[in-house]
Protein backbone atom coordinates (compact mmCIF):
# COMPACT_ATOMS: atom_id res chain seq x y z
CA UNK A 1 0.00 0.00 0.00
CA UNK A 2 1.42 3.38 -1.05
CA UNK A 3 0.73 6.29 1.11
CA UNK A 4 0.73 9.87 -0.13
CA UNK A 5 2.57 12.75 1.41
CA UNK A 6 -0.06 15.32 2.35
CA UNK A 7 0.06 18.73 0.67
CA UNK A 8 2.92 21.34 2.00
CA UNK A 9 0.97 23.61 4.31
CA UNK A 10 0.99 27.16 3.49
CA UNK A 11 2.72 28.08 6.74
CA UNK A 12 5.41 25.98 5.03
CA UNK A 13 5.75 27.45 2.18
CA UNK A 14 5.78 31.13 3.64
CA UNK A 15 8.69 29.80 5.79
CA UNK A 16 10.52 28.86 2.49
CA UNK A 17 9.68 31.98 0.86
CA UNK A 18 11.03 34.02 3.26
CA UNK A 19 14.43 32.27 3.82
CA UNK A 20 15.13 32.05 0.34
CA UNK A 21 14.07 36.33 0.51
CA UNK A 22 16.78 36.43 3.37
CA UNK A 23 19.31 34.17 1.88
CA UNK A 24 18.68 35.95 -1.20
CA UNK A 25 17.73 33.07 -3.47
CA UNK A 26 16.55 32.89 -7.02
CA UNK A 27 13.56 33.40 -8.99
CA UNK A 28 14.23 29.03 -9.44
CA UNK A 29 14.45 28.48 -6.14
CA UNK A 30 11.10 29.69 -6.07
CA UNK A 31 9.44 27.72 -8.85
CA UNK A 32 11.38 24.77 -7.04
CA UNK A 33 9.58 25.39 -4.01
CA UNK A 34 6.45 25.79 -5.65
CA UNK A 35 6.89 22.82 -8.57
CA UNK A 36 6.46 25.23 -11.23
CA UNK A 37 8.19 24.94 -14.60
CA UNK A 38 10.81 27.63 -15.75
CA UNK A 39 9.52 30.16 -18.43
CA UNK A 40 9.19 33.95 -19.20
CA UNK A 41 5.64 33.94 -16.78
CA UNK A 42 6.64 31.95 -14.07
CA UNK A 43 10.16 33.68 -14.24
CA UNK A 44 7.77 37.19 -13.73
CA UNK A 45 5.93 35.58 -11.33
CA UNK A 46 8.62 34.08 -9.12
CA UNK A 47 10.56 37.94 -8.98
CA UNK A 48 7.43 39.54 -7.99
CA UNK A 49 7.34 36.76 -5.12
CA UNK A 50 10.44 37.79 -3.47
CA UNK A 51 9.70 41.51 -3.85
CA UNK A 52 6.59 40.64 -1.54
CA UNK A 53 6.53 40.78 2.43
CA UNK A 54 4.47 37.71 3.83
CA UNK A 55 3.00 38.00 7.43
CA UNK A 56 1.36 34.65 9.16
CA UNK A 57 -1.11 35.49 11.93
CA UNK A 58 -1.79 33.13 14.90
CA UNK A 59 -5.38 33.24 16.24
CA UNK A 60 -5.89 32.15 19.71
CA UNK A 61 -8.43 30.40 20.82
CA UNK A 62 -8.66 33.34 23.63
CA UNK A 63 -9.20 35.69 20.78
CA UNK A 64 -5.55 36.94 21.14
CA UNK A 65 -3.74 37.60 17.60
CA UNK A 66 -0.30 37.21 16.83
CA UNK A 67 2.41 38.11 14.31
CA UNK A 68 4.25 34.81 14.39
CA UNK A 69 5.29 35.37 10.63
CA UNK A 70 9.00 34.41 11.46
CA UNK A 71 7.81 31.10 11.75
CA UNK A 72 11.17 29.80 13.60
CA UNK A 73 11.25 26.67 15.28
CA UNK A 74 13.68 27.54 17.84
CA UNK A 75 11.85 30.32 19.02
CA UNK A 76 10.92 30.68 22.69
CA UNK A 77 7.40 31.94 22.06
CA UNK A 78 5.54 28.46 21.57
CA UNK A 79 3.15 29.62 19.45
CA UNK A 80 5.54 30.82 16.68
CA UNK A 81 7.77 27.70 17.47
CA UNK A 82 4.69 25.34 16.99
CA UNK A 83 3.86 27.55 13.89
CA UNK A 84 0.38 28.42 16.11
CA UNK A 85 -0.35 24.38 16.58
CA UNK A 86 0.43 23.44 12.78
CA UNK A 87 3.17 21.18 14.12
CA UNK A 88 1.40 19.51 16.48
CA UNK A 89 -1.71 18.80 14.30
CA UNK A 90 0.46 17.81 11.82
CA UNK A 91 2.20 15.29 14.05
CA UNK A 92 -0.89 13.88 15.63
CA UNK A 93 -2.34 13.21 11.60
CA UNK A 94 0.92 11.08 10.98
CA UNK A 95 0.63 9.23 14.05
CA UNK A 96 -3.23 8.37 13.16
CA UNK A 97 -2.73 7.35 9.68
CA UNK A 98 0.44 5.22 10.01
CA UNK A 99 -1.92 3.73 13.38
CA UNK A 100 -4.37 2.88 10.51
CA UNK A 101 -1.72 1.76 7.83
CA UNK A 102 -0.17 -0.37 9.92
CA UNK A 103 -2.95 -2.09 11.78
CA UNK A 104 -4.78 -2.68 7.85
CA UNK A 105 -1.60 -4.56 6.40
CA UNK A 106 -1.60 -6.54 10.06
CA UNK A 107 -5.09 -7.09 9.19
CA UNK A 108 -4.27 -7.98 5.57
CA UNK A 109 -1.44 -10.50 6.53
Amino acid sequence: MKIRKPATSSAAVVWALRLIQERRGRPTDVLDVLGLPLSDETQNLASTILSKTAQVYFFRRDGKVKNISNLDPGADETDEAGWGGLTEFSSNVSEVVARVVNRAEREES
